[in-house]
């Protein structure tokens, strides 16, 4: 299958597990070509998108790629995560593709963004741990990741 199907097919299955919650309305741009984030997250208290409701933006990056089997570590380039660290946080999605099956993976980089950059080699890239995304838990871990977050 072609990169770009690929691509915009995990822009598309990631908006849809989303929307889902109830409380996500994603922004987020397919063939995106800003440096280290594909779009936002506009999460609210309710099903109600009105600004007053307006909880939280969390940006994103979504990667779409085939493989032969499912993994649960992906490389991200070192000056990827240096951009995540200045915005402080970022939920990185993964699609994974194993013939025309497909899971979707993430991580929340807002705690290990330290770590990683600081066990940094000679490499330009870094591996970092997924874990696989099940749609009905994907509103309670948005939730948690916002918990997280606050001071």
């Amino acid at each position: 299958m072609d990169k770009s199907i690929i691509e915009g097919n995990a822009v598309d299955y990631v908006k849809l597990a989303l929307r889902a919650t109830g409380i996500i309305d994603p922004y987020i741009k397919e063939a995106d070509k800003t440096p280290s984030w594909d779009g936002e997250l506009f999460v609210y208290n309710s099903d109600n998108f009105n600004k007053s409701n307006l909880k939280s933006i969390i940006p994103v990056q979504v990667k779409g790629r085939s493989f032969k089997k499912y993994r649960n570590t992906f490389q991200v380039e070192l000056s990827d995560l240096i951009n995540y660290k200045k915005r402080q946080n970022v939920i990185y999605f993964l699609v994974q593709f194993v013939g025309t099956e497909y899971k979707i993976y993430y991580t929340k980089l807002k705690q290990d963004i330290n770590r990683l950059i600081a066990i940094k080699d000679e490499s330009k890239a870094l591996d970092i741990k997924l874990a696989c995304c099940i749609l009905l838990e994907s509103k309670i871990e948005i939730e948690k990741y916002l918990s997280e977050m606050e001071p």
